[in-house]
């Protein structure tokens, strides 16, 4: 860490002096017993210990009210409730990937791709259908064509817009050859 800039000399000290005030038996490691004593000479545990103490203590004595209360019930109600317990996790487990996984899903490039086609080609046979009143084939078709074509010269419609059974707008107006 030193070599590398991320403490200075001086942080490195401090740290190192803490260290020996904790390491009450000078044995090069900090056991559990020399961060809870509080007995010891010059030794006032840092706030944050404190408070993680704290903590543990009442999530043990919590844990402990809890197997109490368990070793009270028979066994069948502890199977019930085990059983209880176990599908209500299963539900939650279930909901969370269901929702991670579509939550990933909508997200990907490809699925907006997918959906973009897809909106793009229904939108194309829907208006070559009811504009030109084409069948649903020519109508994908050309729809097809035309987002395929972008950006290049359009294909010649002379052959599809001036049949004569051909009743639609299209076929009044004049479309250079391609």
């Amino acid at each position: 860490l030193l070599r590398l800039n991320l403490v200075s000399v001086k942080h490195l000290m401090q740290i190192k002096m803490r260290f020996l005030v904790l390491d009450a038996d000078k044995s090069g490691t900090i056991d559990k017993e020399e961060i809870m004593d509080e007995s010891g000479k010059d030794h006032t545990p840092h706030p944050e210990i404190k408070y993680a103490l704290e903590a543990l203590k009442s999530i043990h004595h919590e844990i402990e009210a809890m197997q109490t209360e368990r070793n009270k019930l028979s066994v069948e109600e502890k199977t019930r409730q085990n059983d209880e317990f176990q599908a209500i996790a299963t539900k939650k487990t279930n909901e969370a990937a269901l929702n991670k996984t579509w939550g990933r899903f909508y997200k990907q490039a490809w699925f907006k791709c997918l959906v973009t086609s897809l909106i793009w080609v229904s939108s194309g046979i829907i208006f070559y259908t009811q504009w030109q009143q084409w069948g649903f084939f020519q109508s994908l078709y050309y729809t097809i064509q035309a987002g395929m074509s972008v950006g290049f010269p359009l294909p010649s419609e002379d052959d599809m817009c001036l049949k004569p059974d051909i009743k639609g707008v299209a076929g009044t107006f004049i479309y250079p050859e391609g």
